[in-house]
């Protein structure tokens, strides 16, 4: 149980370190949490009004188990006390919390549907999403001007074919052999620079941070961006994308360093207040 609330309360940390808030507010989305509420009551301690889990898988919970941790986290801060319905310390139990889950709860369907967030939040969730590019847009839409977007993206293998081979062995597969592992809940592959897109198109100005690179075994400490990587380090990333480029299917093998290089990143991403203001970026 320690550890779960431990996990939960370095999640939340990480919204906090690379959002630079200091006290979240306002409605908050938070999609793909699984089986537990523990993130979303940590925005609710922290000042939020309400929180909506957004989740098109349901997950099987060991309830004593998540009403352990609820009860832990609860414990940490008085101001959820105010917010139990009674002492059970069940999901259900906390007010101004909502779990969303099916089809309608897939994020593309989600935001098209539901808007007025000040914070949409994920942790190595979009790399799963049917469509991460739609449901990028469909948020931005769904952001109140001012409002943030914080996602972690873990575009690896998760696993796959990287504890036997080489960690870009799943970028040789072409899309009709991946397919079946994607739709089965594999990542669906997609790469820095698509999302990079999607974040100009909307207007946003946004930061990245990069959190590993290929070939690097070691995660970059937080709050990394590129051009902080120290010379070496991007040196030894960029040989190792040379050295597998030509065995990566289409069209992996035709992107450009930089989107095969970066495994994981975080995307900071605010709406500006008007579509005529300067959006800003650090990453070209």
């Amino acid at each position: 149980m320690g550890e779960a609330v431990g996990y939960i309360t370095s999640v939340f940390e990480m919204y906090k370190t690379v959002s630079g808030v200091e006290h979240f507010h306002g409605i908050v989305a938070e999609i793909g949490p699984g089986d537990s509420c523990g993130v979303g009551l940590m925005f609710l301690a922290d000042g939020c009004e309400k929180v909506d889990l957004v989740d098109r898988f349901f997950s099987a919970r060991d309830e004593h188990h998540q009403q352990g941790i609820n009860r832990a986290i609860a414990q940490r801060f008085s101001k959820l006390s105010s917010l139990l319905r009674n002492q059970d310390f069940s999901e259900s139990s906390f007010t101004n919390l909502t779990r969303h889950y099916g089809e309608s709860a897939a994020a593309e369907a989600f935001f098209r549907a539901n808007r007025g967030y000040d914070f949409i939040v994920s942790c190595a969730v979009l790399e799963h999403v049917y469509d991460p590019m739609r449901s990028l847009s469909a948020m931005a839409t769904a952001l109140n001007p001012g409002g943030i977007m914080l996602h972690q993206v873990d575009c690896r293998d998760h696993g796959q074919f990287s504890e036997h081979f080489h960690e870009l062995k799943f970028l040789e597969l072409p899309s009709s052999l991946y397919s079946p592992l994607k739709w089965g809940g594999g990542p669906n592959r997609v790469r820095l620079g698509s999302y990079l897109q999607v974040l100009r198109q909307e207007e946003l100005d946004f930061t990245i941070y990069i959190e590993a690179l290929a070939g690097i075994k070691e995660f970059l400490p937080s709050c990394t961006t590129m051009e902080k990587i120290p010379i070496p380090v991007l040196d030894a990333s960029r040989r190792y994308v040379s050295e597998v480029r030509d065995r990566l299917a289409k069209p992996f093998r035709d992107m450009c360093d930089q989107d095969l290089m970066t495994t994981r990143f975080v995307v900071v991403a605010r709406k500006i207040g008007s579509r005529n203001g300067p959006a800003r970026s650090n990453i070209d």
